[in-house]
């Protein structure tokens, strides 16, 4: 017993030398702890009053003062409606900002919330936008114009209507092997892919032809505003997709 507790006391994985290391060493090994783009879901918590994230913001922000430096060169607020505060970081560059219920709006209006993020906000900032497909219907009783939260997103380069399914990975690759490509990982492992081609024979899949349907409108509108001249995006008309992202929940 006793030569197992010692084994074990041996064994420390601490490396209590990190700071001793070269700062240029140090930088490379937390630079080596930036996680890869994620999916952030944004939800509003009525607890703390500010708007917060189910998955937890990256390490590298709460280790240690260097640590967080670096973070904080990588990663900012997602400051949304200005009246409340933010607890969500993200890599505006690499992350995708993911509105999937209602619970992201403190008083359920996706689009006065981005209106009020200020020029510094996620209006201005956004690059990669996501929307539960449930979420976008409810958002249109009152708000009919299907672009009234896509205009306002003035750098956006893609916009996805999320579709949640419970089918399994394998039971994806199947269903949607004619329709689909592997789009990646979201933070929480979830397989996402992306619709490239809806064929006509998966109209027996209502909910995915459904979600298919509004994609195509929401394309035919973005690429009217945009040849019209209209001003809603400073870089382009952004690249409206179909995601289909499996629920865990």
């Amino acid at each position: 017993m006793t030569e197992r507790m010692d084994l074990n006391h041996s064994f420390n994985p601490a490396f209590h030398s990190f700071t001793l290391l070269p700062p240029e060493l140090r930088l490379r090994i937390w630079s080596s702890a930036i996680p890869p783009p994620r999916i952030v879901p944004v939800h509003f918590c009525r607890i703390l009053d500010a708007y917060a994230s189910p998955i937890a913001n990256p390490t590298l922000l709460a280790v240690c003062l260097e640590s967080r430096a670096l973070g904080l060169k990588h990663y900012s607020k997602l400051l949304l409606n200005r009246k409340y505060d933010s607890r969500i970081y993200v890599d505006f560059e690499r992350d995708t900002i993911f509105f999937d219920s209602l619970e992201c709006s403190p008083e359920g209006d996706l689009s006065f919330d981005l209106a009020m993020s200020g020029p510094d906000g996620a209006s201005e900032r956004i690059l990669k936008c996501a929307i539960d497909t449930q979420l976008w219907e409810v958002l249109r009783v009152f708000r009919i114009q299907s672009l009234s939260e896509i205009k306002l997103l003035r750098n956006l380069h893609i916009f996805a209507l999320v579709l949640k399914t419970e089918l399994s990975d394998q039971d994806l690759e199947v269903h949607y092997k004619n329709s689909i490509v592997p789009r990646g990982r979201d933070g929480t492992g979830n397989p996402l892919v992306v619709e490239r081609n809806m064929e006509l024979e998966y109209r027996e899949d209502e909910a995915a032809w459904h979600v298919h349907c509004y994609v195509q409108d929401l394309r035919r509108q973005v690429e009217m505003e945009w040849s019209r001249g209209k001003g809603w995006w400073k870089k382009g008309s952004p690249d409206v997709q179909m995601w289909v992202l499996r629920d865990v929940i």
